[in-house]
């Protein structure tokens, strides 16, 4: 959903809604076995409350990144980040798929490390200052 639809809070509740009944009705009607439906509404139940707080932290780090001001930077690293850890005001991240080591730390506000978890992924472009790194630009957060 968070990929392909770009909707408001709302729509990200219901849509965690709908495809728990949509598991269950599978279950019901014989079309998953009971390990593939328990396995399937486990994972749904874990995600569905999710969807609202990736889609916010989105739109902060969207608006973070807007705001901050850039200087020229050492290096850059581009893709997607897995977080490893968290402190207030700072983020480590790891290449999602092994194309990079931990990063880090990336200065952050404190709501967006509040709001963040260990295992999301981010679509971002990171920049190195120093012995630290900032966001440069950003696509959108995935729960891991």
């Amino acid at each position: 959903m968070i990929r392909k639809v770009a909707g408001s809070n709302t729509l990200m509740e219901t849509v965690g809604r709908v495809i728990r009944k949509f598991v269950k009705w599978m279950g019901e009607k014989g079309y998953m076995d009971s390990e593939c439906y328990e396995g399937a509404a486990m994972a749904v139940d874990e995600l569905k409350g999710d969807l609202v707080k990736v889609t916010e932290l989105s739109a902060l780090i969207f608006d973070y990144i807007r705001e901050s001001s850039h200087v020229e930077f050492e290096e850059i690293e581009d893709g997607y980040f897995s977080v490893v850890a968290i402190k207030p005001g700072e983020l480590w991240v790891e290449g999602y798929i092994g194309q990079t080591g931990v990063i880090g730390p990336v200065i952050v506000s404190e709501e967006i490390s509040s709001r963040c978890k260990e295992g999301w992924v981010i679509s971002l472009m990171l920049g190195k200052v120093g012995e630290s790194w900032q966001m440069i630009e950003s696509g959108f957060v995935y729960q891991g």
